[in-house]
């Protein structure tokens, strides 16, 4: 119930039109840099592994007033898994390509890839391509609150989350973030994937 609702906001958030945080209104020659540190909880074919804070780093920049290059890096890794010593070391990437659809909302295409491994296993990497939107809205004149929602072949990930601006180039953002890849492969073995966790981090303009 609790990743419907979540889902619902982050829909509901996706057909308003305002801005802020992690995004960047597209302007040509500008950047942006998100820093965080994520709580990340990962699940295998239902196994839960131990909650552990890892890295999330992006980065955005402006081809025009229309498009944008997006790098994207969340490091997934869980401590043990619940019912023995086995840890993941788990990691995402991606590299998107941004349309300015308003101001205030983004759709994009690009590459989402999985990476790591499973105890002392090599997960079977592979590229996906993902299409998605993001979109945002004030709340306040000092909170917003932004959704972003991405999809691709057995892939899934939803991010919604409330940002406050420090000064005129960094924002302060707190988020929830929810990854699913039902076609995740390790040794030509397929296997669910889940991660979810909240995260803090930092927005800064250039």
């Amino acid at each position: 119930m609790k990743k419907i609702c979540l889902l619902t906001m982050g829909l509901a958030l996706m057909t308003v039109t305002a801005f802020a945080a992690p995004q960047t209104d597209i302007q040509q020659g500008k950047t942006a840099v998100d820093l965080g540190v994520f709580n990340s909880k990962t699940a295998i074919n239902g196994d839960d592994f131990d909650t552990n804070t890892k890295l999330d780093a992006g980065i955005t920049t402006g081809l025009s007033d229309k498009y944008a290059i997006q790098y994207k890096y969340h490091a997934l890794g869980s401590g043990n898994i619940e019912r023995g010593n086995i840890k993941s070391d788990i990691n995402t990437q991606e590299f998107n390509v941004l349309y300015k659809l308003t101001p205030t909302t983004d759709a994009f295409v690009g590459l989402h890839r999985i990476d790591g491994s499973i105890g002392s296993v090599d997960i079977d990497a592979k590229n996906k391509v993902q299409v998605g939107i993001t979109s945002t809205v004030p709340l306040s004149s000092a909170v917003s609150a932004w959704g972003t929602l991405a999809a691709g072949s057995d892939l899934v990930t939803l991010e919604a989350g409330l940002s406050h601006p420090l000064s005129q180039s960094a924002d302060l953002n707190v988020y929830y973030r929810y990854t699913k890849d039902n076609d995740l492969r390790v040794n030509g073995n397929k296997f669910d994937f889940e991660n979810n966790g909240f995260g803090l981090g930092v927005t800064m303009k250039f």
